[in-house]
């Protein structure tokens, strides 16, 4: 959960067909409005195997003037990915409209080995031409991507399917 603005609730939504070992939710406000950002982060057990995905959906910080605020939500969510030892999918609304958000999120994929989820068609939502939403993974391989125009929401889901690197 994020907050509730006109009984408008807004969150962050991680679908599986498998339960969760662990799941909880980080924080952050958004330095002008004061609302809460949610991070969703839940951790899966793999079958046939003794390790686990971790699985981090963010909800980025949007107005704020530079991106010293922006980092640290991110900063916060790369400290959980640091400590994983296995495969990790890392995404949600990242808020990217301008280069510089880009570039941050594009250095902190870089520093852990995160690789972009492409999507084609795209039908992510955008502003200033720029996608918001976006995945990235560690020892994991897409087989297929999907995004879907809906009205119920101002984003549009990323629907993708999974296989382990190593299967």
């Amino acid at each position: 959960p994020g907050y509730v603005q006109n009984e408008i609730e807004t969150c962050v939504l991680t679908l599986s067909r498998a339960p969760h070992l662990v799941h909880c939710h980080l924080l952050a406000t958004e330095p002008w409005l004061r609302t809460p950002k949610a991070t969703s982060v839940t951790l899966y057990p793999l079958a046939d195997s003794g390790a686990t995905l971790l699985t981090v959906n963010l909800h980025a910080v949007n107005f704020s003037f530079g991106v010293e605020a922006y980092r640290g939500q991110l900063n916060q969510a790369a400290a959980l990915i640091r400590s994983h030892e296995g495969p990790v999918i890392f995404g949600g609304d990242l808020n990217t409209w301008s280069n510089k958000r880009q570039g941050v999120v594009d250095s902190l994929a870089d520093e852990l080995g995160l690789i972009p989820v492409p999507f084609s068609p795209d039908h992510r939502t955008t502003q200033f031409g720029k996608p918001l939403d976006h995945l990235y993974v560690r020892g994991l391989a897409w087989q297929s991507t999907e995004t879907q125009a809906v009205s119920t929401s101002d984003h549009n889901p990323l629907l993708v399917t999974f296989r382990r690197e190593d299967s």
